[in-house]
């Protein structure tokens, strides 16, 4: 709706508000309905105090900004509407309950963001090659002379259920299709976006699911020695070294991007500094007054720069404390699908943690841009930990088995 210029919709504020709406609608019917309410009882307990949580933390710096800034209530609402898709979590598990499984859903998300891509890629090379501008509503901006624009926020999503697809597959035309889905989102992350954090992150995430799939020993330490080989490859042709100096602060085309992060980090830790506890809070740039608190004085400070130590930067500690408690859920519940489970699944979720670990130095997941991926995720991990029954059971029935079996040599001894 926003790459075509729609009236109304094509403000991405408009947007994000009509999510909440509809999130706030369909989590408040979870809880009324008593159908949903009962099919979701399994996943009550930490869900609730986590909203709770939200609601709170939302609750205390409108308050505390409001007394500090004096801004109006749409203000501040624009501040923490991304914090409002937790009310998706839900709404999302119940999806998942009636549908037995996320596959539904995933497939639907990789067909969006393969349109989005494919319009946007269509775009770049109307414009690099001719200068034609097709899209009329994207923000001009370049990357090493090309044109360059942002991933949807779901496309992390798309890329790690194409791999797990590829992998799962066992028809050679079905894997050729999810080799090209992913080729193409790889090439649209090198050609367009250019980002080298999501750039690290899908190389290591696809690097990880390769080697965590399950395979012959004697596979395995050849596909170890292959991507031994290639990283010495990489290394000795200077390919690595390169790369990493695009970080340097001395590099011509990305240099100045390291020089906005390091002063995005120093101006915003004044506000940390003077109030460890609400460091900055909710500050909507409105005007020029509240843009220059928000972005730094010269408008070159951006919280999105940061990663996730941006909550610290932004909320102080109690924005660490929040932070802490959703990671610490996410290992607690991928530890239980990946090591004591049997599920299916689990190359899958792997490869979400690993992309959720990589992009944090510089790509918060708590971002507006990439929140609503992270809650997608984060549900799904609420369902699968529910789903599989732990190896242990396992072994309880055998037991059971075993104990059945001598009953039944036991009463033959006693019938002779």
């Amino acid at each position: 709706l926003v790459l075509f210029n729609v009236p109304i919709l094509k403000e991405g504020g408009i947007c994000t508000t009509i999510t909440v709406g509809l999130a706030i609608v369909l989590f408040f019917n979870c809880i009324i309905n008593k159908g949903i309410n009962d099919a979701l009882k399994p996943y009550r307990a930490f869900i609730n105090s986590y909203m709770i949580m939200w609601i709170l933390f939302i609750a205390v710096f409108t308050v505390y900004s409001y007394s500090k800034y004096g801004q109006g209530p749409v203000a501040i609402y624009n501040c923490f509407r991304y914090y409002l898709y937790f009310f998706l979590v839900y709404p999302l598990i119940y999806l998942f309950t009636r549908q037995k499984g996320y596959e539904n859903l995933l497939k639907a998300l990789v067909i969006l963001t393969l349109i989005v891509l494919a319009l946007k890629t269509i775009h770049a090379l109307a414009y690099n090659f001719a200068g034609i501008t097709l899209l009329q509503n994207i923000t001009i901006s370049k990357r090493y002379g090309r044109l360059r624009m942002s991933v949807p926020p779901l496309f992390s999503l798309a890329l790690i259920y194409s791999i797990f697809s590829f992998y799962r597959e066992r028809l050679i035309k079905n894997k050729l299709k999810w080799f090209f889905v992913i080729a193409f989102i790889f090439a649209y992350e090198f050609y367009v976006n250019m980002t080298r954090g999501y750039i690290i992150a899908i190389i290591l995430t696809t690097l990880f699911m390769v080697l965590l799939k399950p395979r012959s020993n004697s596979n395995q330490v050849l596909l170890w020695l292959t991507v031994i080989i290639l990283f010495g490859i990489l290394y000795y042709t200077g390919a690595i070294s390169g790369f990493l100096e695009t970080f340097s602060e001395s590099n011509e085309e990305t240099g100045r991007s390291t020089l906005a992060r390091q002063y995005a980090r120093d101006y915003y830790s004044q506000y940390t500094k003077d109030n460890p506890i609400f460091s900055m809070g909710f500050v909507c740039p409105t005007n020029d007054y509240f843009t220059k608190i928000f972005r730094g004085p010269d408008l070159t400070c951006s919280f999105d720069d940061l990663g996730i130590i941006n909550m610290w930067y932004h909320y102080g500690i109690i924005g660490v404390l929040v932070t802490v408690v959703t990671f610490v859920r996410i290992i607690y519940l991928f530890i239980r699908i990946y090591y004591f489970s049997n599920s299916p699944n689990r190359i899958m979720f792997a490869g979400m943690v690993v992309y959720i670990a990589t992009t944090q130095v510089s790509l918060s997941v708590l971002d507006g841009q990439r929140i609503l991926s992270f809650i997608i995720m984060w549900s799904m991990f609420e369902y699968e930990a529910k789903q599989i029954p732990p190896r242990r059971k396992k072994q309880v029935i055998k037991l059971a088995d075993r104990g059945r079996k001598s009953n039944i040599k036991d009463r033959i001894k006693i019938s002779i």
